[in-house]
């Protein structure tokens, strides 16, 4: 009993190490490039290793989160400015049809909401799918919305999932520095990856490539 006890104790502690660990390498990832340059490309790295602890294998986590920064770091930049920019444009869009009257403002409101949704889902699926899947530029985008729709109730899971943990670290502040996003981003890997594995079972293996292969 006392074993199991030190045990959980000792693991726990590994985690937090693991989590405070990764949140600075992702802070210092994304000062080095001013937030503009270096937001995207920390996180595609921090989403890399993460990827490699949901599949359950050992690795330098250092060694692994500065090759991928400085592999992926012009076309995680990309990814992160058209994110961006389509969140942008769509935020104008929405405050221009609030300020709209008439059943043209609603039918465009509504529209626009739609479009929020998927926009939401791209944002949740986009970076494990671009650290998980070996497919063309365009297709990440694609495939992040088609995972959303595929299992809807895994796309709600990982909205109660983000939502604790925000809650939890807002209410615990003190948290924010050891785990901050690195947890939130292990968390979304974690079930992002379990949709991932039930759908790659439900057609042929070969036609999904992923980083591993």
């Amino acid at each position: 009993m006392y074993q199991r006890f030190t045990n959980g104790i000792q693991q726990f502690c590994r985690w937090i190490c693991y989590f405070f660990y990764l949140n600075v390498m992702w802070m210092i990832g994304a000062l080095l490039g001013g937030l503009i340059l270096g937001f995207a490309p920390s996180t595609v790295a921090l989403y890399t290793v993460t990827r490699k602890t949901a599949l359950g294998e050992d690795t330098s986590i250092f060694r692994l989160f500065a090759q991928t920064y400085r592999k992926d770091f012009w076309k995680a930049n990309l990814l992160g400015y058209v994110l961006a920019g389509f969140g942008i444009l769509w935020f104008i869009d929405f405050r221009l049809a609030l300020q709209m009257e008439g059943i043209i403002s609603l039918i465009l409101q509504c529209f626009l909401l739609l479009i929020g949704i998927v926009y939401l889902i791209l944002l949740i699926y986009i970076f494990p799918v671009y650290v998980h899947y070996q497919l063309k530029y365009w297709q990440y985008f694609k495939y992040a919305i088609a995972f959303g729709f595929l299992q809807p109730a895994n796309f709600i899971l990982m909205l109660f999932v983000m939502a604790g943990t925000y809650y939890f670290l807002a209410y615990l502040q003190g948290f924010i520095a050891i785990l901050g996003f690195s947890l939130t981003a292990q968390l979304n890997m974690w079930i992002a990856f379990q949709l991932f594995k039930k759908v790659e079972s439900m057609g042929n293996r070969h036609i999904w490539r992923t980083r591993t292969e």
